[in-house]
């Protein structure tokens, strides 16, 4: 009896436990360093350039946007969290886009003051590009604390777990199985 309820404990334990290091977050998956993104200048004229590891955004027309980008290893059908603060000075023409592979994911127009922002996005390729686009006239927009991080694996058990949980499931059928067999026998006394 004691038997079967250690394999009960241990199929129940090896679970969670052999797939611990897949359902982690993992850490910040970009480069912290600003001044390793690359940076694309406005066709006409810009205001952009790096300032104590923030990306700033000025720029003199409103039809030419500046942009920082990275590309970072992804895995397919992964799930990944973008998290960025965004300093935006003035109310009126700037807007802040951000975008996946080229695709715009969010953004921010024509705002004013300090955002926390966060998105979403599931990875459709092994390598993504995060890019940051925009422009402040008059004045300026900074992003910084730039993370992305991934949050949701869909981890395959491996056979040993199969094993544990098989283990442990004939541990509680011949546990059941004795506990009847004693039923019947004392049953069958009286």
């Amino acid at each position: 009896m004691k038997l079967a309820s250690l394999l009960v404990s241990a199929a129940l334990l090896a679970s969670p436990l052999a797939h611990a290091d897949l359902m982690q977050s993992t850490n910040n998956l970009l480069s912290q360093d600003v001044s390793s993104w690359t940076l694309t200048r406005a066709a006409n004229g810009s205001g952009t350039g790096i300032d104590s590891n923030e990306m700033i955004f000025g720029g003199v027309d409103p039809h030419y946007f500046d942009s920082y980008s990275q590309t970072f290893n992804t895995v397919i059908g992964g799930t990944y969290a973008l998290s960025f603060s965004a300093n935006i000075h003035g109310s009126y023409g700037n807007s802040l886009q951000t975008l996946m592979n080229g695709s715009n994911i969010g953004g921010l127009t024509n705002g004013s003051g300090a955002y926390n922002e966060t998105y979403n996005f599931t990875a459709n390729t092994t390598s993504t590009i995060l890019t940051f686009a925009g422009y402040n006239i008059p004045s300026w927009t900074s992003v910084s604390n730039i993370g992305v991080s991934q949050v949701a694996v869909s981890p395959v058990p491996e056979p040993e777990t199969y094993a544990l949980m098989g283990m442990g499931l004939l541990a509680i059928t011949l546990k059941l199985r004795k506990k009847k067999q004693g039923q019947s026998s004392t049953a069958l006394s009286v």
